[in-house]
């Protein structure tokens, strides 16, 4: 089954993806590390447009986030034809303050 999936879709930009693209049809993936905002964000998406919106929760900051999110698309047959890279981090401080890691 094809979708598409897009990270940092549990709010935000990312959503406003997620319901544009939902509104055409498109079955959704949302990648996130917020596990409460993305089950609700696909409930809403699902039910709002009658597409097929799955909420992952995955931290995309480990080194093994993409190979995760690709063992669960072969898991469970969904194709990604759509890729929207919108996932963030904040910094609660300035910049200048900020360790470099």
């Amino acid at each position: 089954m094809s979708f598409a999936l897009i990270t940092g879709a549990s709010s935000g930009i990312g959503l406003a993806y997620a319901d544009a693209l939902a509104q055409l049809g498109c079955n959704i993936l949302i990648v996130s590390n917020k596990e409460d905002a993305n089950i609700a964000a696909a409930s809403k998406l699902t039910e709002s447009y009658n597409i097929q919106a799955i909420p992952l929760n995955i931290d995309l900051s480990t080194s093994d986030a993409a190979e995760k999110i690709y063992e669960y698309c072969i898991s469970n047959s969904i194709e990604i034809d759509t890729l929207i890279c919108n996932a963030g981090i904040l910094l609660f401080s300035k910049l200048i303050n900020t360790e470099i890691s």
